[in-house]
């Protein structure tokens, strides 16, 4: 090779400016990408149980669903975490698993199970795809407080953002949003024969906005909606509970 070089220095010099070319041009063409593909073998299998507790969630929900998941082929190994009403599988299957085929086989095994299951529990299968995560995150902050801070990005912002070219989704973590808090008098609510669940129940109805239908008039046609979703705490106070010996009882007669 030295004496190649000496000899023709010429041939030498443009052999490796070639190579350094070459160089150049597979570098300009490198892809790059900051989540590259690959295939993660993991599945999650989520089930909601609005309600229950973690024990019964894991009697009712999770043993069904693990039985019916542990004779997918190509598994090696599944975890399961019970919570207040939630339950959550993870499932492990082996390198080369083509998890589009293991998640068709699990929802035909949760299919099996699934007249077993309480009612409204309707169990999802998840794959872990990488290329699922947020590419860009963007953290706000303003001279407000967090609860008025989140209802701005929510209500006005985020609705821009996702107009924008190339977005598919936008997601708004963080922040608080406003809660009103009712503390009930048990006293109050034991001389009524009142419980705390006829107070849940009749809060969760009243605090909802419905569809009323279409009105057509002529070439128009009006979409009609019953507003009934609490704007102020008043609202709450006075909701009505119902009758008593000629007394209209509310909220505020038996909370705090």
């Amino acid at each position: 090779m030295s004496e190649f070089s000496i000899r023709r220095p010429v041939s030498t010099v443009m052999f490796f400016l070639l190579i350094a070319i070459l160089g150049l041009m597979s570098l300009m063409d490198l892809k790059q990408a900051l989540m590259p593909e690959v295939n993660i073998n993991v599945a999650v299998v989520y089930a909601e149980y609005s309600g229950a507790g973690p024990e019964e969630v894991e009697n009712m929900v999770t043993k069904l669903l693990e039985t019916a998941l542990g004779t997918v082929n190509n598994l090696i190994s599944m975890s399961t975490t019970s919570s207040s009403g939630s339950a959550v599988i993870t499932l492990t299957f082996e390198d080369g698993t083509s998890m589009d085929s293991a998640a068709l086989k699990m929802r035909e095994h949760i299919d099996m199970v699934r007249r077993f299951l309480p009612a409204g529990v309707d169990p999802r299968v998840l794959q872990i795809d990488p290329n699922m995560l947020d590419s860009l995150s963007i953290g706000v902050t303003g001279p407000m407080d967090l609860v008025e801070l989140k209802t701005i990005l929510d209500t006005s912002i985020i609705s821009r953002i996702e107009k924008l070219d190339g977005v598919g989704s936008v997601n708004l973590s963080g922040g608080r949003e406003r809660e009103i808090s009712v503390y009930l008098r048990p006293d109050k609510m034991s001389s009524l024969g009142i419980n705390a669940s006829q107070i849940a129940g009749l809060l969760n109805a009243e605090n909802r906005n419905l569809p009323g239908g279409d009105l057509i008039q002529g070439d128009t046609q009006l979409q009609i909606r019953t507003l009934g979703e609490f704007t102020s705490i008043a609202e709450i106070e006075d909701l009505i509970l119902g009758n008593v010996m000629g007394t209209i009882l509310t909220i505020k007669d038996i909370a705090m």
